[in-house]
């Protein structure tokens, strides 16, 4: 993709739906608020819809220059859906009628009643990630593809949804790392202890567990080469503080700064992976079903990183840490990653909205 960024025409007006934002910290809502910004840049007008995730926020204000509306989000099934497209139809209905563009991520459903409204309107929906479901359930695949078919154009996170999903995809993405991203000057010596950082969301579908169940497995003596932190937090939140520090979840600042000293880094999706590779860290994944090794497999992270698809192999990996890293060369592996840009990211959303 071409990094240089096309300006659009004066006052172009995009919306976008998602299910969070910012401040809600996440691989999403970064991916949304990154985009977003260079978007501005370019002369998008932009406005966003989201969920009310803490009451303590403003329904409505500014961040960094954009227009972010929120709602409070009915926690209920088929008719909490109902009550979303209501709330959609009452409040923002001159919102989507103004919009050049509407940018939904993941959350097409939420649009279904203002799909009918408004024909004419180019739909763009993006689909990220995996689901943290295996087998998928069929109501799961008919879902994505009817939101895929609701949109005009559709950009998938990684290139196995085609596959899992059956979705033509007219763009794939991985992600994206910033430019700051740093190599601390502690991995040039491969020495112990080896320093562990696990980037995700402390949940059982990430390969964390496997992390988990592969440190207990090893040695005492082993063990104690290690230095395990974990960024994020979930539901194994209190397993993973037995063997290390836990630092919830934390911004993309605080993530570079644990992750420039880090030797190894546990990634729990492909942005975790790109911003480990961006520091230099040898970056480690679990595979635990077919799917997850797809998820890897099929995406160009797979020649720069290490797949395990079982405890014991990551129980290997880990006994030969302190020789995997001595040839590891931390330069090129940086290098390479930082090609995955946010401003190559958005120039495919540009792509995509000029087409």
């Amino acid at each position: 993709m071409n990094s240089n960024l096309k300006k659009t025409g004066a006052h172009k007006n995009l919306l976008i739906i998602t299910p969070y934002f910012h401040p809600h910290l996440g691989g999403v809502e970064k991916h949304v608020l990154k985009t977003s910004l260079l978007l501005q840049k370019q002369g998008w007008q932009i406005k966003i819809i989201t969920r009310q995730h803490d009451p303590a926020l403003a329904t409505q204000e500014q961040v960094q220059g954009l227009f972010v509306n929120r709602f409070s989000f009915p926690n209920l099934r088929v008719l909490g859906l109902i009550l979303i497209w209501l709330k959609l139809l009452a409040r923002y209905f001159r919102v989507f009628k103004q919009a050049d563009i509407i940018q939904v991520h993941d959350v097409m459903v939420w649009c279904l009643l203002m799909r009918l409204l408004f024909p004419r309107k180019k739909f763009v929906l993006t689909v990220h990630g995996w689901e943290g479901v295996y087998p998928i359930p069929l109501k799961n695949i008919w879902l994505k593809q009817l939101s895929a078919r609701l949109a005009n154009k559709v950009i998938c996170v990684g290139a196995f949804i085609k596959k899992y999903y059956g979705i033509n995809c007219d763009q794939v993405i991985l992600g994206a790392v910033a430019d700051n991203i740093v190599i601390g000057q502690e991995k040039k010596k491969a020495t112990s202890p080896i320093r562990i950082v696990y980037v995700g969301r402390l949940a059982k579908d990430t390969g964390l567990l496997m992390l988990l169940t592969a440190y207990q497995k090893l040695p005492i003596k082993v063990q104690q080469t290690l230095n395990l932190s974990f960024i994020g937090d979930g539901e194994l939140r209190s397993q993973c503080s037995t063997v290390g520090e836990v630092l919830g979840m934390v911004d993309e600042t605080k993530i570079s700064t644990q992750l420039a000293p880090a030797h190894l880094c546990f990634a729990s999706g492909y942005l975790s992976a790109l911003e480990g590779l961006s520091a230099g860290c040898l970056v480690v994944v679990g595979s635990a079903n077919q799917l997850k090794k797809d998820y890897w497999s099929m995406s160009e992270l797979t020649s720069k990183i290490k797949i395990c698809e079982t405890e014991n192999e990551l129980v290997t990996l880990l006994q030969q840490a302190q020789q995997l890293l001595a040839v590891y060369d931390v330069t090129a592996v940086s290098a390479w990653a930082k090609q995955y840009n946010w401003q190559n990211i958005t120039a495919a959303y540009s792509e995509i909205y000029s087409s």
